[in-house]
């Protein structure tokens, strides 16, 4: 295939993907979309990882050959996690095969990657690849994959949870009973009455959370192994005693107790450049119309066109904008979530004003660095 792709037998060239049809709304789409096309073939690994991530916003379909074509020769870790995310967009046919090849990339984050693509792709049809991944070698890999699985209500995915709350790496083995302790199974929940008796101290804090829903007893996760297992033995019957229903309604209960009043639906994928360009068009009137309020000109102010008052201009633009290594610490915030982050928890993180932290959030959107999800902020 390599012989073939150099001979020119077969490709996918920029000119090709952009004469099919796009079926973008507006003329300032089109023309993102064709300049990220271009972009894709460029020397700069910045400008290919920004290009992909114009098309995971745009999801435009006919990208799709264009974007399956770079992911196959891309050479750089974070530009073909861009790729990915951009592949899983468009949700075209064999996309799932495509982005199964690259778990088996030497990069773990390239491999955690492809699990996400995998699953928006397949759906609860990856649980196979996602409990496979439970024997890779990076606990970033088997993370990503206890977190995917949660999302997926089979009994496979179950036995593959169970089997990781002994994971060797205590983030794995914590990320599978967090996801196991939604599950309303007498398999699930019995899973974690089994982890308060011999699992690592972390785990079994995170299964009694889990079945302190249901089993009206609370277990001391740092009691003496003993009391914990006579504990367990407790739950045990407890939990037998429960029908499908009783348990379903324990746990679900709680679940819906603590959902948000409200929830927040991110914008269509279409739309949300559209929506980033407007809310930095307010942001921008808004400042000039507070810096012309609380700066009124003295009775002695230089002319409007003066060289005093430009400087003075750019004086005061240089301070509001962010700090390079403010914006850096943010950024390093966003990466270090699987969920993304709020401007909210971002600033209790850094301990920053929620104001310094969304005008820096403002500047990696604009320069493509982060992604707005709804109210959550994500790495592009």
């Amino acid at each position: 295939a390599a012989k073939f792709e150099q001979a020119g037998r077969i490709t996918v060239s920029a000119d090709a993907a952009r004469s099919l049809p796009v079926g973008l709304a507006t003329r300032s789409e089109r023309a993102l979309y064709e300049g990220a096309l271009d972009d894709l073939a460029s020397a700069d690994p910045a400008v290919r990882r920004r290009a992909a991530s114009r098309l995971q916003v745009l999801a435009a379909r006919s990208s799709a050959p264009l974007v399956a074509a770079a992911l196959g020769r891309e050479p750089e870790a974070e530009v073909k996690i861009a790729l990915l995310g951009a592949l899983a967009a468009v949700a075209e046919p064999g996309a799932a095969d495509l982005a199964t090849r690259e778990m088996g990339d030497a990069r773990p984050a390239v491999r955690a990657a492809a699990l996400d693509a995998v699953y928006t792709l397949a759906g609860t049809n990856a649980v196979p690849h996602l409990a496979a991944a439970f024997a890779d070698t990076a606990p970033l890999v088997r993370r990503r994959a206890a977190l995917l699985l949660g999302f997926c209500q089979t009994e496979a995915a179950e036995d593959a949870l169970a089997a990781a709350l002994s994971d060797r790496d205590a983030g794995v083995a914590r990320a599978a009973a967090a996801a196991l302790s939604g599950r309303p199974s007498a398999k699930a929940q019995g899973a974690l009455v089994k982890a308060l008796a011999r699992g690592p101290e972390g785990v079994r804090a995170a299964a009694a959370r889990g079945v302190a829903r249901w089993a009206s007893e609370k277990v001391d996760a740092s009691a003496p192994e003993l009391e914990r297992r006579a504990a367990a033995r407790r739950i045990s019957d407890r939990l037998r005693e429960l029908d499908v229903a009783a348990l379903r309604g324990a746990v679900t209960k709680v679940a819906a107790e603590r959902a948000p009043a409200a929830v927040v639906v991110a914008p269509r994928p279409k739309a949300r450049i559209a929506a980033i360009d407007a809310r930095e068009a307010a942001v921008a009137k808004a400042a000039a119309v507070a810096a012309k309020v609380e700066s009124p000109a003295p009775a002695h102010a230089a002319p409007a066109g003066s060289p005093r008052q430009a400087a003075a201009r750019v004086a005061v633009a240089t301070v509001e904008a962010p700090a390079p290594a403010f914006s850096g610490a943010v950024l390093g915030e966003l990466r270090g979530a699987l969920r993304g982050r709020t401007p909210a928890e971002v600033a209790d993180a850094l301990a920053a004003p929620v104001q310094q932290v969304e005008a820096a959030l403002r500047a990696l959107v604009a320069q493509g660095a982060a992604v707005p999800r709804g109210p959550r902020f994500y790495v592009s």
